[in-house]
């Protein structure tokens, strides 16, 4: 074998050399490498440990092999052996970390060292990355008795497998079922841009006509559009009984409740009463109880408009004589229920956000706002050419990357999401390490006529994986540890990511952003306000199945646990019936297909309306001061998202706003009642 990339120096990283021999043989040696350095280290530290030779080294080890795994994770889109061999890799980095942190002779050299005369006068952000160390090696059980610790091992072991076969078996789902269509009259309604990739996608295949598939793009476009309801019937069924019973493929269901049991029992061997009181132990809320009563206060504050929806869907259905309204209804007439007569069309508005134009006001913005300047690299490599690379300096110095892999394709998920891939930190010896992040959508690819379009949909989850990414290279400290984001938990995570969105939400801004693809126009303020005003009226069905979802989150991971006789859907049923404005059909299968609860948001799917709260609080303060005021963006900047894991989003908030969060932004912008 050639030398193995993954074991040279990464930066930058060598996607062209990557060959799919390299992936387990690399990470196999890295983690061969750093169980012998670990041993070193663990020997010559017994003495007096020390910060530089315990934690610093100690947390190199961790930066070579999170390096490696987290920088191939983007190669499973070369096919089924490329993500065979990154899953492979992932779970043995899994089981290494897990290892590491049971490791009760290294909790002793970590407390001892935070106990020493010398650690008492370490810097606070020093003792606050010592803490946390010894705070995630007693939540993997290096406390426990030698019985115990293999038994959390296995159960660590096991619930590391569940979350592929739950994620594989949704993918399978839904890449499995296709409707060909050849009749245009049932599209009738559908955004032209919609139905041209439907044609695509039936070319592919050989067909004529149009093919429909259970991404989302289409099913919403379907749902909320098609005048044909037998269409939307069709379509409706399918992707919400995707991965169940109901299904042809394998079922979800016994892989959730399997992952739940596991769960619990590692819970339970770690001394908390249910998964959900462990998994708040690195979040910001404090207790399961508070979040409790966030989600049923916010249940409380909807009832109001609950009610007032039901009313007004069952006027559309005596006024349509349906005979009786559907599911498969909901989101047609309720986008009907809103429609502002001076908004333009999804369809009109997304022909003045290409996906270039796009692109560039999103870093001029960070650019305006955070002084990050993030500009187009040609000499960076990829794992596609469809991704684009970029360099981020500040100051004048470069900081890290950024990838975007924005436009579908065979192979690729149609959902966005991040990846954060390094952490900035400087190790023992003065080195900066630079920071990478990747971003995934899934817009659709031009045309040759129309080059990629965005929905104001699309925007949203642009914008939002691209907070994600500027937190990620955004954080300042110098630590490894509160470098690393996913340190501060979902609830933490979600904001930056959250408020970023809140700029597709100002007419202002989407105004001055706004260019069409053919003429170049701008879109007039008022016109875009229209169509926002009409856009948040529908977000009520949204917030009301997000908060649905957070609900039964919480309730499969809660105390209920052991006495929890009930079968998975009617929890189902229970939670969502109680918070949406009409019931859920016989046939959906929400849990089935809830790839959070296998995706690390398990007892934190709560974390996104926790964090719109904080969000949208936030961005009052740049609405009163300018969307695009430099010195607001500063002090967010050094506020929230500089710290990294060293200060709370709420101790943050609280410095940039000033005063504690309040809701009252939240409920007013969705309508509620305060």
């Amino acid at each position: 074998m050639t030398s193995n990339p993954l074991l040279a120096p990464l930066d930058p990283p060598a996607y062209a050399d990557i060959r799919l021999e390299h992936l387990t043989a690399g990470i196999d040696q890295i983690i061969l490498d750093n169980h012998n350095a670990l041993a070193r280290i663990i020997l010559a530290q017994r003495g007096l440990p020390t910060w530089d030779d315990l934690v610093m080294a100690i947390d190199a080890l961790d930066a070579r092999l999170n390096n490696a795994v987290r920088l191939i994770v983007p190669l499973y889109t070369r096919g089924e052996a490329w993500k065979a061999a990154m899953d492979e890799c992932w779970l043995k980095t899994q089981a290494y970390h897990q290892a590491k942190l049971q490791n009760a002779t290294l909790l002793a050299l970590y407390q001892r060292l935070a106990d020493s005369a010398h650690g008492a006068l370490f810097s606070h952000e020093r003792r606050m990355s010592l803490q946390q160390s010894i705070k995630a090696f007693r939540l993997s059980g290096a406390e426990l008795g030698e019985t115990e610790r293999a038994r959390l091992m296995a159960l660590q072991t096991s619930i590391s497998a569940q979350p592929n076969l739950f994620l594989d078996n949704l993918a399978h789902a839904t890449g499995a079922w296709t409707l060909h269509i050849t009749d245009a009259r049932r599209l009738q309604g559908v955004d032209a841009l919609e139905t041209t990739a439907m044609a695509r996608k039936a070319q592919a295949k050989g067909l004529e006509g149009w093919l429909v598939t259970l991404e989302e793009a289409p099913c919403l476009a379907i749902l909320q559009q098609a005048t044909d309801r037998s269409l939307r019937e069709t379509v409706y069924r399918a992707y919400h009984g995707r991965a169940s019973e109901l299904d042809a493929g394998p079922d979800n269901g016994p892989v959730l409740l399997e992952l739940r049991r596991l769960r619990h029992e590692q819970a339970q061997l770690l001394g908390f009463a249910s998964f959900a009181e462990l998994s708040l132990q690195t979040k910001t809320a404090e207790s399961t109880q508070q979040v409790t009563r966030f989600l049923q206060d916010l249940s409380t504050h909807s009832a109001a408009w609950r009610s007032a929806e039901t009313a007004r869907l069952r006027a559309f259905d005596q006024q349509a004589r349906l005979g009786g309204l559907q599911p498969w209804d909901i989101a047609f007439y309720a986008q009907r229920a809103h429609r502002h007569p001076l908004a333009l069309s999804g369809e009109e508005m997304r022909g003045y956000f290409p996906l270039e134009q796009v692109v560039l006001a999103m870093t001029q913005l960070a650019d305006t706002l955070f002084g990050v300047q993030i500009t187009p690299s040609s000499t960076l490599q990829a794992w596609h050419a469809d991704v684009r690379c970029f360099e981020v300096t500040q100051g004048h110095a470069l900081v890290g990357y950024l990838y975007m892999d924005a436009i579908t394709r065979p192979g690729k998920e149609d959902y966005a999401w991040s990846l954060r891939v390094w952490n900035r930190h400087v190790d023992a010896e003065g080195r900066f390490h630079k920071g990478a992040a990747a971003l995934f959508c899934a817009v659709e690819r031009g045309d040759g006529v129309a080059p990629p379009l965005l929905t104001h949909l699309d925007l949203r989850k642009l914008y939002h994986e691209f907070g994600h990414c500027l937190h990620q290279l955004l954080v300042a400290t110098t630590d490894y540890r509160l470098s690393d984001i996913d340190s501060l938990g979902p609830d933490g995570i979600e904001f930056f990511s959250e408020l970023l969105e809140r700029w597709c939400w100002s007419a202002e801004y989407l105004a001055g952003i706004s260019h069409h693809y053919q003429t170049g126009k701008a879109l007039p303020q008022s016109t875009v306000q229209a169509f926002l005003d009409q856009q948040k009226q529908q977000q009520g069905l949204t917030f009301a199945r997000d908060l649905a979802m957070a609900r039964l989150d919480l309730h499969l991971h809660g105390e209920t646990y052991p006495a929890a006789a009930q079968g998975l859907q009617q929890q189902v049923v229970e939670q969502f019936d109680a918070v949406l404005p009409w019931p859920l059909g016989d046939f959906e299968r929400p849990a089935q297909a809830f790839d959070h609860l296998a995706s690390g948001y398990e007892a934190g799917y709560y974390s996104y309306l926790w964090s719109r709260v904080y969000a949208i609080d936030a961005f009052a303060r740049f609405e009163a001061e300018g969307v695009l005021n430099p010195a607001t963006g500063r002090a967010l900047l050094e506020a929230i998202v500089a710290p990294g894991a060293g200060r709370s989003i709420t101790a943050g908030f609280k410095v940039f706003r000033g005063r504690d969060v309040s809701p009252l932004p939240f409920l007013q912008w969705h309508g509620l009642n305060p």
